[in-house]
């Protein structure tokens, strides 16, 4: 079956081009025109001489920063995957797109805006029997690992704090997540997609632990614990602290690699140094 990547820049897109080698991507100033002329898509494939029924699509476009125009966030994240979805019916190509655990918290989820525009693409999915026949959605839990860091997102907050030594201020850190390499995740959804897997599908190790037992292990191990200020924030009372996503069946021959370990792993190999008061020019 022929896979085509939607995105090359990133780390989700990247991961999955090197599973799968012989992948086509497309880039978003391309695929970013289909919803709004439909018919490239299927002049897309007719000039690359692939037939619909033998691809699947991975939609790996995506806008995490909420700061980003509102009116993009919810074409990206929503209004493209839906396109996607409607023609996947149409003319027969297997979709397959990634989304979050947190569409299992639509009260958090929707004081966010970019987990709303991702959760108006879930509540739209789920209320369709043939979209969910013919392809498959994947929730994630967060992932580290790749090329760069997301300077919106809490890694990449922790990451610019330790490397300008400027501090840092968050909840008190009750709130429960996993965190997964994308090269983890990758395997995972390899697993599922190689089967043939519809349907909706949460990929999760079982083992989450608190926001502030990680940005404490950090802080720590790069000698800047003096930058962490825990409380100093308030915390949103939808999140997620208690429901815990069990390892299911299906990927019981997948491992995940410890957590904390793996972040502090790929931050040192991003330019994070273990000395205090050292700034990394990145």
């Amino acid at each position: 079956m022929d896979k085509i990547i939607l995105g090359v820049k990133g780390n989700l897109a990247r991961a999955i081009n090197n599973y799968y080698p012989n992948s086509i991507q497309v880039t978003r100033s391309e695929f970013i025109q289909w919803p709004e002329k439909p018919n490239q898509l299927e002049d897309f494939l007719s000039k690359l001489g692939i037939e619909p029924r033998n691809c699947i699509i991975l939609n790996c476009a995506g806008i995490t920063d909420t700061d980003a125009d509102l009116k993009e966030i919810k074409f990206v994240n929503s209004s493209l995957p839906i396109f996607l979805a409607e023609k996947s019916v149409e003319i027969g190509f297997k979709l397959a797109t990634f989304g979050t655990v947190m569409e299992h918290f639509p009260k958090y989820s929707k004081s966010n805006r970019y987990l709303n525009s991702k959760l108006a693409y879930f509540e739209e999915y789920t209320s369709r029997e043939d979209w969910k026949r013919q392809n498959i959605h994947f929730q994630m839990h967060t992932l580290y690992g790749g090329s760069h860091v997301k300077p919106e997102m809490f890694l990449g907050q922790i990451f610019n704090s330790i490397v300008l030594q400027k501090s840092f201020k968050m909840t008190g850190g009750d709130q429960i997540r996993e965190y997964h390499h994308v090269d983890d995740v990758v395997r995972a959804i390899g697993h599922f997609i190689d089967r043939g897997t519809t349907s909706t599908h949460h990929i999760s190790q079982g083992n989450p632990l608190r926001l502030v037992d990680l940005a404490t292990a950090i802080f720590k191990e790069f000698n800047s614990i003096n930058l962490l200020h825990i409380a100093a924030q308030s915390a949103d009372i939808n999140d997620n602290r208690n429901v815990v996503f069990r390892k299911t069946e299906d990927l019981e021959g997948i491992d995940f690699r410890e957590s904390i370990e793996g972040v502090i792993s790929w931050l040192r190999a991003l330019g994070v140094q273990n000395e205090a008061n050292r700034q990394i020019k990145y």
